[in-house]
């Protein structure tokens, strides 16, 4: 029989059942849940989610790297943003047309480190932009973006998968 536990600690709860956990964090922002899933378990929820269209996967990509070494998938839009200089000499006005890029999508930084227990620490450092609107005039409008990422810490027994999200 496997033992649940559930430790709440100011605006977070730790959750244990067995070899398994998981730990809610309400932030003033609002709140992050993380915890362990093995492959299969990890299936079953995704396919859930699916079948109550109460999901959106905005992607799923998948890295190799060497231990203690970072890695970086970007998955990214490139957007041009014109930008005009207006040259004058003498009594003549000239404008040149010319084009600034700016990358907005998905960025995901790893760092696995092998412990003596045979698990895998990985520091994670996933980004999310998305452009929410553009703003100046019509001819020469740049987008507004917002952006959500986060900074972490987690450890995986090998075979496990890690994922990330927010509420």
């Amino acid at each position: 029989m496997k033992s649940i536990s559930n430790v709440t600690s100011g605006s977070s709860t730790t959750t244990t059942t067995g070899n398994k956990f998981a730990i809610s964090k309400d932030l003033n922002s609002g709140s992050w849940n993380w915890g362990t899933l093995s492959v299969d378990e990890l299936q079953i929820v995704l396919d859930l989610l699916d079948q109550t269209n109460n999901s959106k996967l905005i992607s799923n990509p998948r890295i190799t790297t060497l231990e203690n070494h970072e890695a970086e998938i970007k998955i990214l839009t490139i957007i041009p943003i014109p930008t005009i200089n207006r040259f004058s000499e003498a009594a003549t006005t000239t404008d040149i047309l010319t084009f600034q890029d700016e990358e907005v999508g998905i960025t995901l930084r790893v760092t696995p480190r092998l412990n003596s227990y045979g698990q895998i620490t990985m520091e994670v450092h996933p980004s999310v932009q998305d452009i929410i609107g553009f703003s100046g005039p019509v001819e020469n409008q740049k987008p507004i973006t917002s952006e959500r990422s986060i900074k972490t810490r987690v450890t995986v027994n090998d075979g496990e998968t890690a994922v990330l999200g927010d509420c």
